[in-house]
């Protein structure tokens, strides 16, 4: 992700619309969000759609003994001519979603607050 802005007014909740963009090998993809579950420092849930891809996603912190789990899922289709970049894009989130867990880990650690 590049960036994202929040287009919906007032504060963040379930509901809460924000375009988002997204580096996809070469190329920039914008896309409209909505954050469909949202219980801070527990779970973030979104949707993503865009003429290029069409995608939903969670990502949960769990306490478990001696520590806290992370937990992200998520699914997606690309859509139109990019179905051909498929096997490309899911190897570019894999790797993605192994460094931002590292980040979120990092950051959970040092006590900082958190996104999710």
């Amino acid at each position: 992700m590049l960036r994202a802005q929040v287009t919906t007014p007032g504060p963040i909740r379930v509901g809460t619309e924000y375009v988002q963009t997204l580096k996809m090998g070469p190329t920039t993809i914008e896309g409209r969000c909505r954050i469909t579950q949202l219980d801070p420092g527990h779970v973030f849930g979104f949707n993503l759609a865009s003429k290029v891809l069409s995608c939903t996603g969670e990502l949960r912190l769990d306490p478990i003994p001696g520590g806290t789990r992370l937990t992200s899922t998520g699914s997606g289709q690309l859509h139109g001519v990019w179905r051909v970049m498929t096997p490309v894009f899911q190897a570019q989130v894999k790797r993605e979603a192994q460094v931002e867990v590292k980040r979120i880990k990092t950051a959970v650690e040092r006590g900082a607050p958190t996104v999710v």
